[in-house]
């Protein structure tokens, strides 16, 4: 039996870049339980969050808005709004 994949997503709202900060909010599944995560550039390290409560228990989805805007972040310029899809 072949396993299905599952796509999962997540949505980075309001993304800003400031001072070797990039930061946005992110919607999980599009489920209106928002999130906010702010990055240090260099670092790498979290510098400010709030966990969504859709991944309170286990924080795949901040994990992958960290991950995705640190990629964003080696861009001059950033979009306000991305989607993030992965399986």
């Amino acid at each position: 039996m072949q396993k299905k994949r599952v796509n999962t997503m997540l949505k980075l709202k309001n993304i800003k870049m400031n001072n070797g900060i990039i930061s946005a909010e992110y919607d999980p599944e599009n489920s209106g339980a928002l999130g906010y995560v702010s990055v240090d550039i260099k670092s790498g390290r979290i510098v400010e969050s709030n966990v969504s409560e859709y991944d309170k228990n286990f924080p795949i989805y901040l994990n992958h808005a960290v991950s995705y805007l640190e990629k964003l972040a080696l861009q001059n310029s950033v979009p306000k709004e991305k989607m993030v899809m992965w399986y």
